[in-house]
């Protein structure tokens, strides 16, 4: 739920209301992928280097540009993020439950659904992944 502070008193909006054509004042083009990853090798998700080697490669099978990366190990599990020239591709893994979560924010249509399934697939391999695209 996202609470509407433009207007007196507090407008609550449902996430079907989270578009540039509901707000009061103008947006920007924002596209907004989750994907959630389950059944995937714990290897890939417990290790900084090779985790942020396969972000930096879906970045590029989605023509994205990386400007920046950062990962923290937990030990176990990792938060990644992938600064964009388009906005920012973050990662959170939990070894354990062999699991991921990606967000995938950008400012360009260029993320292509099939790609994105196509190289998340290559990349983590998993047993099953459900992606969702968020509409703003």
């Amino acid at each position: 739920m996202i609470l509407d502070q433009t207007s007196s008193p507090v407008v609550e909006r449902s996430a079907r209301d989270l578009s540039s054509r509901n707000a009061p004042y103008p947006a920007p083009y924002v596209e907004h992928w989750v994907a959630q990853l389950y059944g995937v090798r714990p290897g890939i998700l417990d290790n900084p280097e090779k985790l942020q080697e396969a972000l930096r490669s879906i970045a590029a099978a989605l023509n994205l540009t990386v400007r920046d990366t950062f990962a923290h190990f937990f030990n176990p599990g990792i938060s990644a993020v992938l600064i964009l020239a388009e906005s920012h591709l973050s990662c959170h893994t939990w070894p354990e439950h062999e699991y991921a979560h990606l967000d995938i924010v950008t400012c360009s249509p260029a993320v292509k659904r099939k790609n994105l399934i196509q190289s998340l697939t290559r990349e983590f391999q998993p047993r099953h992944l459900s992606v969702v695209k968020l509409h703003y």
